[in-house]
């Protein structure tokens, strides 16, 4: 929750100018994770660390920035929750899905909070965009729970390369 609230202060402190020069970095970025995650896995790697004790420490560190990030940037946040989460030995990707939804949650909402306290939001704008969230997920859990683990990844990785390749070719 403070990720949140911290990025949603840089956001609101960045130039939009900048900011948008960033988005296809950061996608890419979180793209990779969970790509070089899902190939080391199929290598036959094993998870970067054992849950609990100083991994545990780690886990929470990269979920603050991971959370700062998202408050600032939300799109590959998850993307990059799932590497986190699978680093550390989730390797269900459906358990993994559960446990980034609920910290997505908790980072998008404080950092909604702030955005509202702040008069940054445009209310019909983002009543459109939150029925289209909810539906969209509503729509993403049952076709999801259908998907194998290695299959949900697969399509979760294709979605972040086409993203930064459209956001490229859209800047020129």
């Amino acid at each position: 929750m403070l990720g949140g609230l911290a990025g949603g202060w840089l956001l609101l402190a960045t130039p939009s100018k900048v900011f948008s020069g960033f988005v296809p970095y950061l996608i890419l970025f979180a793209t990779a994770v969970l790509a070089a995650k899902s190939l080391l896995t199929r290598l036959g790697g094993k998870p970067v660390a054992k849950r609990g004790g100083a991994p545990a420490l780690i886990l929470f560190v990269a979920q603050l920035a991971v959370s700062v990030y998202g408050g600032y940037f939300g799109a590959g946040m998850g993307i990059l929750m799932l590497a986190a989460l699978g680093l550390y030995g989730l390797s269900d990707f459906h358990e993994r899905n559960a446990v980034k939804n609920l910290l997505s949650a908790a980072t998008n909402g404080v950092a909604s909070i702030f955005f509202a306290a702040a008069g940054a939001i445009r209310w019909g704008d983002g009543l459109v965009l939150g029925a289209g969230a909810i539906a969209g997920g509503l729509l993403g859990a049952a076709v999801g729970r259908r998907l194998s683990s290695r299959t949900l990844e697969a399509v979760a990785i294709v979605v972040g390369l086409v993203a930064t390749i459209s956001l490229l070719l859209r800047r020129g």
